[in-house]
């Protein structure tokens, strides 16, 4: 029986039958966080992707789970460059910009009907940046207009209640 090595050794990103072997073995090693070998396939695969996204996205996650951000963030970038539409690209790449502290970019990346639990809290603690930044800089349409955005996830929200009350305070002055 050939092991994923030898078998990796045999096959070329140049030929499109082999591409069909490559691309899942690569999923398969980055799963199992054989990340340097999955990198590699990804990289030689990535030249023949074309306006495919997913070998970008799976190369920012794998540069994410290594802690290298800016290369997570580098390749969210070409992935939403080659299918900026795309929900699952324009999350990820919100997330990248959320590593970065880049909570505006984050925001307005991120969709509001993201279905994961992990990705609305994103998007929730991004939008209460948005508005502490925004009531601190006096910025009263993009505060409220990103309360109202923040309400719409989350009715309940007190930061939202919070900045609301602030701001008839502010407004009373």
């Amino acid at each position: 029986m050939l092991t994923s090595k030898q078998l990796e050794k045999g096959l070329s990103a140049d030929k499109p039958e082999d591409c069909e072997i490559l691309l899942p073995l690569a999923i398969y090693l980055a799963l199992t966080k054989e990340f340097e070998r999955a990198k590699a396939i990804y990289l030689a695969l990535l030249p023949h992707s074309e306006n495919n996204a997913t070998i970008d996205l799976n190369l920012s996650e794998i540069f994410a789970q290594q802690g290298d951000l800016l290369q997570a963030l580098e390749y969210a970038a070409n992935a939403h460059k080659k299918n900026p539409k795309s929900p699952i690209v324009q999350t990820v790449y919100g997330i990248r910009h959320y590593a970065m502290n880049n909570y505006e970019q984050a925001a307005a990346l991120i969709p509001n009907d993201v279905p994961g639990e992990t990705e609305k809290a994103i998007l929730v603690e991004c939008l209460e940046k948005i508005i502490e930044s925004t009531y601190k800089d006096d910025d009263a349409a993009t505060c409220r207009k990103t309360i109202r955005r923040l309400q719409a996830l989350q009715p309940d929200n007190k930061c939202a209640k919070e900045y609301l009350e602030k701001m008839g305070e502010h407004n009373q002055q």
